[in-house]
């Protein structure tokens, strides 16, 4: 049997280009080793779709009408997309494997889709999933308020978290941890964005460029989740 060469890797994104971008370096620096066949979004005319298209890759846009859990019509209406994006995916695997699925969405999937590609997604979380807390006993920093929570909780530093997707809501395996990013107040009232935009760069890249070296060519296996530091230097395997 030929051994299979290059990953095929599905993109996920509500904005970017940050997480999309880290993706498309990666595969610059995997010589041939990796590469996205689709970009997926829930909305049109966003940094992410003008990087597809410049770099040549297809995308699909698929609506959500609501992403509100209070409306009466989210579970329907989330399970209804999820299948939609699950039929698409299943027609390009008609012709081509999807070995890895990287999501940077503000869309929560649910159903087939999850178990039909069981540890062939891993999300990009903008706060630290290791935290617990023992009075819910449940991850702390969950959903996509979680890092405005970390900073309002006093944490001195925040960072990313890349974990495989399950049925929950952040709760699946975490694969690493990215570096910690300072949470500098300097006595003026605190610029979330400034900070979040400082983790995507100083966070979000390594713990990705980390997870998807991990995920698409282990190396052995890990019992804990890898804790990167601010000297982690990436080093796409050959």
């Amino acid at each position: 049997m030929a051994i299979k060469l290059t990953k095929n890797i599905v993109c996920f994104s509500s904005h970017g280009p940050g997480n999309f971008e880290t993706v498309l370096d990666y595969c610059a620096l995997s010589s041939g080793r990796a590469r996205v066949i689709s970009l997926i979004t829930d909305r049109e005319r966003i940094p992410s779709i003008d990087m597809a298209r410049t770099h040549g890759i297809p995308y699909r846009v698929f609506s959500f009408s609501t992403n509100k859990i209070s409306d009466p019509n989210f579970n329907s209406e989330r399970a209804r997309s999820s299948n939609e994006i699950l039929s698409y995916l299943l027609e390009i695997e008609k012709n081509e494997s999807i070995d890895l699925i990287v999501c940077a969405f503000r869309r929560i999937l649910v159903g087939n889709i999850i178990h039909h590609f069981a540890r062939r997604i891993i999300n990009v979380h903008p706060a630290d999933l290791s935290v617990w807390d023992f009075n819910t006993r449940t991850r702390r920093y969950l959903g996509i308020g979680g890092l405005k929570k970390s900073i309002l909780d006093g944490n001195k530093t925040t960072r990313t978290t890349i974990h495989y997707l399950d049925e929950g809501v952040d709760t699946g395996e975490i694969i690493c941890l990215g570096p910690p990013i300072p949470v500098e107040h300097n006595g003026n009232p605190f610029n979330f964005e400034k900070h979040e935009s400082a983790q995507k760069l100083k966070s979000d890249k390594p713990a990705l460029m980390f997870a998807l070296d991990h995920v698409l060519f282990p190396k052995g296996s890990f019992d804990q989740p890898i804790i990167l530091s601010q000297d982690t230097t990436f080093i796409n395997r050959r």
